[in-house]
């Protein structure tokens, strides 16, 4: 599982949040530079958060996560308490992982319904994983966390210490 200060490419390798964006590809299938350069008119995709600033869409967990993704920092500012277990709305809010997928807008918008009860064929998107048993994608850093968020906490298995 990748940390939530790190990143989660396509391909499933973990790099640092400092490799996001930084023209280069890092993840070897350039998912790290996917939404770094983005048209204003364009949304960012879900579970993704627009840097206020810049023309680049961020993780919606790296959103008041104590890191400046975002130049000047915009993304820190106004900012609720967010517990790791939580889970960071697109629009900021944060909502106990107990409210993700389950079948009610918890969020205001949706995000925390947005990848769940999806075809097994459709990709998880960046910084995200399928779960076990393939019916939703959570955030990477979930993966063996400790808490259930998968049906029969199924993503908690064959963890190892680290």
């Amino acid at each position: 599982a990748c940390s939530s200060a790190g990143f989660k490419c396509m391909n499933g390798k973990c790099l640092s949040y400092d490799k996001f964006c930084n023209k280069y590809d890092d993840c070897g299938d350039s998912s790290d530079e996917y939404y770094c350069d983005v048209d204003p008119a364009t949304p960012c995709p879900l579970g993704w958060h627009r840097c206020p600033v810049m023309h680049r869409c961020i993780p919606s967990y790296w959103m008041c996560d104590g890191y400046d993704d975002c130049t000047g920092t915009s993304e820190e500012l106004n900012c609720a308490a967010c517990s790791p277990s939580s889970f960071r709305c697109t629009n900021g809010n944060c909502v106990t992982h107990d409210w993700f997928c389950n079948k009610d807008n918890s969020c205001g918008d949706n995000s925390d319904e947005s990848f769940c009860d999806i075809d097994p064929g459709t990709p998880c998107p960046p910084g995200w994983d399928r779960c076990p048993d393939k019916r939703s994608c959570i955030p990477s850093y979930w993966m063996c966390d400790g808490y259930q968020h998968c049906i029969g906490a199924s993503e908690e298995a064959n963890c190892s210490e680290a």
